[in-house]
């Protein structure tokens, strides 16, 4: 055993003692967990990583200001700040999210950094590049899709432009913001490549191939927007490339690299990443299309207008009705203002925006609590699964039960399915059919009881779906009892 695993091991073991000692569950278990980790090697905090960054960040903005002004000291017309400043102000404090550098940060310590000793600044360096970047990307992406606000703010170019006219100034005043948007963007992009350069040859290569990602996957938005694709396979390149590998996936193995990750580290964290970026990217387009606005800090319905080759309008065009399909979507269609809430509406109706609930038992909510009364949307409900549906049945959204175990009491779900408040589905964990192996497994449940309240929900629900996960060749297992199984399914 290495020594850096041998200090994990340890970590984790004297966390799961002290876990065991107090009995902590949940979050409390997290946390602990964390600050264990934090009391082993401090690094390991992820604030002490992002303050660090913050440093980084503040020092390079104070030397491009040094030699801004020596190069002209009078101050910039027309505008009200420096470009310095501007830079600044967008970079600190920070008003989004991190998500990039706390990619970083973790993939640092996924990989062995704290216990190796090593990284630490080259990661820092790596996550304060980062965070130039995204801004790059930001500020040209709103230029290109004519984006009036992020973070709460107005955008760089809007702000430009209104200092433009507000000051009567020569010239075209959306050129002038576009123009100095674009300025703002190349010198975030200059200064994240000084940072990286002072970076080890590995990282310097992935943060190249990052960077060629991006552009393209940014190119392939713009032209996939023009020509109105709708392919879902395409859509989801263009979420890979443009957001997923830059967010989520090429952070994290920046972080790696930056630990000396090993070859099987490296491995795991890219696919790991890929999943988690396309994940990242769907979210993202959910939240553009019914997100929030005070909450996310940009406008809604803008990707619906730009006609984005989005996965969400790749599903649109699948699943809404042909002829609604070809009018918002076709073709020739043409996205208006007064389409959006409209299109918004139509699309929840036909299932592209969905609500799964996943838990570890479904069934069982509200147990923990005591079935204790909560107020949601200022009307009180009883922790109860019934409940819970009532009140998932008024959001006039798609909703699937995932993880429900065939408790009587789900006999009580099914006529709202057959009103459809929630979808006629059930993911139910039956696992076997031989009550021995049942028993065996913990798990409750009896295969004849089971097939009739099976049969009588579908006699209420014909159209109900199931889905289930089954285990086969659990110890002890007779053929039989196998056998059991397959007569279970036959019958179900």
């Amino acid at each position: 055993m290495s020594p850096e695993e041998q200090t994990d091991l340890t970590l984790h073991q004297g966390a799961r003692l002290k876990l065991r000692e107090h009995h902590l569950q949940g979050a409390d278990a997290g946390r602990y967990l964390g600050e264990v980790a934090v009391a082993l090697d401090p690094r390991v905090d992820a604030e002490r990583t992002m303050a660090g960054i913050d440093e980084m960040l503040r020092a390079v903005c104070e030397d491009i200001s040094a030699g801004w002004f020596d190069r002209a000291p009078e101050p910039v017309d027309v505008l009200s700040d420096e470009l310095p400043a501007t830079l600044l102000s967008w970079l600190l404090p920070a008003g989004g999210k991190r998500l990039r550098p706390l990619m970083c940060h973790w993939g640092w310590v996924a990989s062995h950094g704290p216990s190796r000793g090593g990284g630490h600044d080259e990661m820092v360096r790596a996550g304060a590049a980062l965070e130039l970047l995204h801004l790059f990307a930001l500020v040209h992406d709103d230029v290109m899709d004519r984006g009036d606000s992020r973070r709460g703010r107005p955008t760089p170019h809007v702000d430009a432009a209104k200092a433009h006219a507000d000051q009567g100034a020569l010239g075209d005043s959306v050129l002038f913001g576009d123009s100095v948007a674009i300025l703002l963007g190349d010198l975030a992009l200059s200064e994240a490549s000084v940072l990286i350069a002072g970076a080890p040859a590995s990282l310097q290569h992935l943060w190249r191939e990052m960077l060629r990602e991006l552009v393209h996957g940014q190119l392939l938005d713009v032209t996939a927007a023009a020509a109105r694709r709708r392919d879902i396979g395409h859509a989801r390149r263009v979420a890979r490339l443009k957001s997923g590998a830059y967010t989520i996936q090429r952070p994290l193995l920046l972080g790696a690299l930056a630990a000396g990750a090993d070859p099987s580290t490296l491995t795991a964290l890219t696919a790991y990443g890929e999943h988690l970026g396309e994940a990242f990217a769907l979210r993202d387009d959910m939240l553009g299309v019914w997100g929030d606005p005070a909450a996310t800090g940009k406008p809604v319905g803008d990707d619906l207008l730009a006609s984005k080759a989005t996965v969400l309008l790749a599903e649109a065009r699948r699943l809404l009705p042909p002829e609604v399909s070809e009018r918002y979507l076709g073709a020739s269609a043409q996205i208006t203002p007064d389409d959006v809430p409209v299109l918004q509406q139509l699309m929840v109706e036909a299932g592209v925006r969905e609500l799964l609930v996943i838990s570890q038992d479904t069934s069982a909510y509200g147990v923990d609590v005591k079935y204790a009364e909560r107020t949601w949307r200022g009307k009180a409900y009883q922790t109860r699964m019934k409940a819970l549906c009532e009140g998932l049945g008024e959001l006039g959204v798609w909703s699937r039960l995932h993880y429900v175990y065939p408790y009587p009491h789900v006999d009580d779900i099914i006529p709202l399915m057959a009103e459809g408040k929630v979808l006629p589905y059930l993911d139910i964990p039956f696992q076997h059919a031989s009550p021995r192996i049942l028993k065996l497994m913990k798990r409750p449940a009896s295969a004849e009881k089971v097939l009739d309240r099976i049969a009588a929900w579908r006699k209420e629900v014909p159209d109900l779906t199931l889905r289930s996960t089954f285990i086969t060749g659990f110890p002890g297992e007779s053929e039989n009892e196998f056998n059991e199984l397959l007569d279970f399914l036959d019958a179900a």
